[in-house]
């Protein structure tokens, strides 16, 4: 049975720094249930606007972790990400406490095409990390 993930994903518009704002392309934050102790967990998304994805919240939580996530192209065949990374965020750390949202940042942001399939992947490199679902 397929899961569908609690993310918020934020587009910013390409200006100068101090004119550039944040945007919700999207998000889904019904937390029912989750998924934990899997090394690799991925969520499918169709972009809703065309601009540079610079961070996805995930409801999640750890008591330490090493993650890498990353924004993947999506075979079109299959429907599942294509091993095609277009930006990482690397974390190692906590993230502690009751379902709450936490940011991970691309920097540079991902440049990303309004209509088209990406999918967001999670790898556990140490450490257990729970994914809260819906």
């Amino acid at each position: 049975m397929a899961a569908v993930f609690a993310a918020v994903l934020c587009i910013s518009a390409s200006a100068p720094a101090q004119a550039t704002t944040d945007a919700l392309d999207q998000s889904q934050v019904l937390i029912i249930s989750y998924q934990n102790s899997l090394k690799l967990l991925a969520q499918t998304f169709t972009a809703g606007a065309t601009g540079g994805l610079d961070r996805v919240s995930l409801a999640a939580d750890t008591t330490f972790a090493n993650i890498s996530v990353t924004i993947q192209t999506v075979n079109p065949t299959t429907g599942a990400p294509s091993g095609t990374v277009l930006g990482t965020s690397n974390y190692s750390g906590s993230l502690l406490c009751c379902r709450q949202f936490h940011d991970f940042a691309f920097n540079p942001a991902v440049a990303i095409t309004g209509g088209t399939h990406y999918a967001i992947v999670v790898r556990v490199l140490v450490g257990a990390f729970t994914w809260y679902t819906s």
